[in-house]
């Protein structure tokens, strides 16, 4: 019941949180478990008194069926998404009391318009100057750092370091403001030197991660255990990936029921990366399920059979209370933007950027502004990752032409949550999965308001597993591309929970000879619109009404409730996280209790 109604129940139990403390580290020491034990039992009292003696007897809302028979236990039909995010969800991301170092100590104007390096050389020595075996805080006082005031590509011109441990904090998003003047694209170049990225593993991009030990048996979607051939090299709690390359033009059953095009050529992939609870003989168990449609171990091209990899990564990396600014607009000149503009070499698709974080493990972007750029971020090769309360906007152009790229830009990602944001900026993608080389799975967009001119965006490469969960924005089909040769868009388990389409037109028309509106006939595979989606789930889709297919190509595998906003849970995520852990977790009662969710 506590699922039903939370916020009555986050009440009843307000007692409780006065007591509880969410520990910082990872995994959880165990007189703090003990702790989430009680907690857990106090929290089940609270339920049941509320089912007692609080609760009406009915309600006007519904409850969905898949939600209902995944409570009973069948886990065949909607992928566990609660372990997403920093710590798998169940804790805060922490606010790090490591050793501050104040740029301005290290030679930093706070003023405006700070020319030469002068600001950039500051960051870079404040954080040169963080010992190898500690974590460190970089601490922007209010003010406006100048970082981008040469479009050079040399070493020198960019923030570019390979370590974690290191959190970038500011005096708030519209306090503190690291200002990219100039971006170092040319028209000639499609990826430019991100001016601030941030790497996991070695110094040489060739140094990937390697093959440890063959899988030895089949898996089904949320299982938590897989067989392999030697424990040799693995022990509890290492990280490391799930992966299998299928070779070109070969997807097994992975786009059932339908067949691929012979243009797509870069066949299934998949590597999900996973933390090994458990080693029994030549059994490993994680932490979190496995999410990844199926496994046939016997399945992959020679040398690229299901497998288990190392994973290279880094851990606690974060940015927060800051605001990114560029100066992508009218006075560029490759103004105005133009998707895939062959006449730029695609400058204005990613020229304009400002960060990018790649290969890391319980990290998080929080409370930062994005404004003015093409391509805000990139969120590469990561898990377990949280993108929480920030803002994507543009103040350089008011007019009703696009402006931008993409905002959110999970890839490769495993496990990652994006929500309690907004996008205001009018980009041409919606929030985006991206599974570009290695596939990408397992992750959630939560609670995030985006543009009503686009939409949901799996950008190809075989992308498994993902929630859109509370959110607000259109669903149009366009938003949703990538590569064509790396098609389809999405495979099985997409979840698309109780979205409110705010699109105010009926969608767009194949052409003007065409008099159907997209939302009139909502096929998930359509060859007309190069749009693919192995059969989604749908559940409580409102606001501007959508037709979707419940029949032949195109289909929905399950359609509940179309036309209705008030199916419950009214959040998959977090009831999910709540029946796993009995409880609410403190981080998202803190958002509901400052109106930000």
């Amino acid at each position: 019941m506590a699922r039903l109604y939370p916020e009555l129940v986050a009440k009843m139990g307000a007692f409780v949180e006065a007591s509880y403390v969410e520990s910082k580290d990872w995994p959880m020491p165990q007189n703090q478990a003990n702790g989430e034990q009680k907690m857990k039992s106090l929290y089940s009292v609270l339920i049941v008194l509320a089912n007692l003696f609080i609760l009406p007897a009915g309600s006007l809302s519904v409850e969905s069926r898949l939600w209902r028979d995944f409570v009973k236990g069948d886990r065949t039909q909607l992928p566990d998404f609660s372990y997403a995010g920093y710590a798998r969800g169940e804790a805060r991301v922490p606010d790090v009391d490591w050793p501050a170092y104040n740029v301005v100590d290290y030679g930093a104007d706070p003023g405006p318009d700070t020319p030469g390096s002068k600001d950039l050389d500051a960051i870079k020595k404040a954080i040169k100057s963080v010992p190898a075996c500690e974590g460190g805080v970089i601490f922007f006082p209010e003010g406006t750092y100048d970082i981008g005031n040469s479009s050079s590509q040399s070493a020198d011109n960019v923030i570019h370091y390979r370590r974690g441990r290191i959190v970038w904090r500011g005096d708030g998003r519209d306090k503190s403001i690291i200002h990219m003047k100039k971006t170092t694209a040319t028209a000639n170049t499609y990826t430019p030197k991100i001016m601030v990225s941030v790497f996991g593993g070695a110094a040489s991009d060739e140094n990937l991660d390697t093959r440890i030990t063959d899988i030895t048996s089949d898996a089904k979607l949320n299982d938590f255990s897989i067989d392999v051939k030697s424990t040799s090299g693995l022990s509890v709690n290492q990280w490391v990936k799930i992966y299998m390359l299928a070779g070109e033009n070969e997807f097994y059953d992975y786009l059932l029921p339908y067949s691929k095009l012979t243009s797509w050529t870069t066949g299934a992939r998949f590597s999900e990366r996973h933390q090994i609870k458990s080693i029994d003989g030549n059994t490993l168990t994680f932490y979190e399920p496995i999410l990844i449609p199926y496994i046939r171990h016997t399945e992959g091209a020679d040398g690229t059979k299901w497998g288990i990899y190392t994973f290279r990564h880094h851990e606690m990396i974060g940015f927060e209370n800051l605001c990114f600014r560029g100066n992508w607009g009218p006075d560029d000149p490759y103004w105005p933007y133009v998707h895939h503009d062959p006449a730029s070499s695609e400058y204005d698709d990613s020229g304009w950027t400002a960060l990018s974080i790649n290969d890391a493990v319980n990290s998080w972007v929080r409370r930062c502004r994005f404004t003015n750029y093409t391509n805000s971020q990139f969120i590469r090769n990561c898990a377990f990752f949280s993108y929480l309360e920030n803002e994507i906007d543009q103040d350089t152009y008011s007019g009703d032409n696009w402006y931008g790229h993409h905002g959110i830009f999970l890839i490769s990602c495993n496990y990652c949550i994006a929500g309690a944001s907004a996008t205001t900026a009018k980009l041409t993608h919606g929030p985006t999965n991206n599974g570009y080389l290695q596939g990408n799975g397992g992750n959630v967009i939560w609670r995030h308001k985006y543009h009503p001119s686009t939409g949901p965006d799996s950008h190809s490469y075989s992308i498994w597993s993902t929630l859109y969960d509370l959110t607000e924005g259109g669903l149009k089909r366009r938003a949703s591309t990538g590569a064509g040769y790396g098609r389809p868009n999405h495979l099985k388990h997409f979840v698309l929970w109780n979205h409110k389409n705010t699109d105010p037109a009926r969608g767009d028309r194949l052409s003007s000879s065409d008099p159907t509106s997209e939302y009139d006939e909502y096929a998930f595979w359509d060859h007309r619109r190069s749009f693919y989606y192995v059969t989604p789930t749908v559940v409580g889709i409102h606001g501007q009404p959508v037709n979707f297919l419940t029949s032949g190509i195109g289909r929905v595998e399950t359609l509940e409730y179309n036309g209705r906003d008030d199916i419950r849970p009214r959040s998959l995520y977090e009831a999910q996280l709540e029946l796993r852990l009995g409880y609410l977790p403190q981080w998202i009662r803190e958002l509901r209790k400052d109106g930000k969710l």
